[in-house]
């Protein structure tokens, strides 16, 4: 399928210090994208640098348009990112969280609809229509992630940006995240997930990049980006294979 996502020689950086260098990426829609490396190895500043919320040097372009040129509606349409956590502090129930996603659907003065057909479904994708009348606030930490996950299906955007979507959930749900990224993604979607479980990249992701130190070490179809070599290279351990245990939704095969 076509380019969704082209990234070319980013920069980041805070004060003197600089948080990534010369960072450059693509991807296709219909592919998920790990990115991996260490912690503090500047995964989580690479997608916030995408989704346009931090200043960098370099080009991030979205199709044929640099990130930069889009007006805030445009870019909402396009791109969205789903933190690690939400500021969201207030009481709001659960389904109004996620039609907050629509304003960029919206004519100026238009209000939130929380019977938006879009917001349904996107509830009904995270196994959230049970809980769409619950404040968000009440919520757990895991089933907070899944609201801002239905949040970001919601705005219908074509490239969604995860910044560690599995964390804080169960093992089910986990499973479940990662059952509906591939339906997504057979669906034409591109998805880019910071992932820190590097057999959850080997399993799910078509191409990584590893970054250390702000750098990037290798980008490419995920088996060779992770090879024992680069492991070696980046968390100073060395990889093999050893059995251990395995997880399935019912009905899955084993």
């Amino acid at each position: 399928m076509a380019e969704a996502l082209r990234v070319e020689r980013l920069g980041v950086t805070r004060g003197s210090r600089a948080l990534l260098e010369d960072v450059s990426l693509h991807a296709d829609y219909g592919t998920l994208l790990a990115i991996t490396g260490p912690n503090g190895a500047g995964k989580s500043t690479l997608i916030k640098a995408l989704v346009g919320l931090l200043p960098h040097s370099g080009a991030v372009r979205i199709g044929d348009a640099e990130v930069a040129s889009l007006t805030p509606a445009e870019r909402a349409r396009a791109v969205a990112y789903i933190p690690q956590r939400s500021s969201i502090m207030a009481s709001v129930a659960v389904r109004d969280v996620v039609a907050q996603a629509r304003y960029a659907h919206r004519s100026r003065f238009g209000r939130a609809n929380p019977t938006d057909p879009a917001v349904t479904r996107a509830l009904e994708q995270t196994d959230l229509t049970a809980l769409s009348g619950r404040a968000y606030d009440t919520l757990s930490g895991g089933e907070q992630r899944r609201v801002l996950l239905a949040r970001a299906l919601a705005t219908e955007a074509r490239i969604l940006l995860f910044d560690e979507p599995t964390s804080g959930l169960d093992i089910a749900h986990a499973l479940r995240f990662f059952e509906l990224a591939d339906r997504l993604r057979k669906a034409g979607f591109v998805l880019v997930c910071v992932l820190h479980e590097l057999d959850d990249a080997l399993r799910h992701a078509d191409a990584a990049l590893l970054l250390s130190e702000g750098k990037s070490v290798s980008f490419g179809p995920v088996s060779e980006v992770l090879s024992a070599e680069h492991i070696a290279r980046v968390y100073g351990v060395r990889m093999f294979e050893r059995a251990g245990l395995g997880y399935a939704l019912d009905g899955e095969p084993r």
